[in-house]
């Protein structure tokens, strides 16, 4: 569901990953190869989780901070990616 609120077009199971953290353990990967296209419509190749909604609602701060460090006049091209319908209806459900 993460990579749909973001309007991200490259959705595969090969941009998930796990790190080994000790004893047959393992734990997600942070997100990489993210690809947020505003101008696309939203569709999702993989399967999606419900719980995900927090981590895009703050686009905006975390766009701006390392290791993304974008300034935050370039972030509006990027809004309609982040701010659409899907997203107020998933912050409602998720409440």
């Amino acid at each position: 569901m993460f990579y749909l609120l973001i309007t991200n077009v490259d959705d595969h199971l090969q941009n998930l990953g796990f790190l080994h953290v000790s004893n047959a353990q393992s734990r997600l990967a942070p997100a990489f190869d993210l690809n947020p296209f505003p101008d696309k419509d939203r569709e999702s190749k993989t399967w999606l989780s419900a719980d995900v909604g927090k981590s895009v609602s703050d686009w905006r701060t975390a766009a701006r901070h390392a290791p993304v460090g974008r300034p935050s006049h370039a972030l509006d091209d990027f809004a309609p990616a982040f701010e659409h319908e899907q997203m107020d209806a998933t912050r409602k459900l998720l409440g």
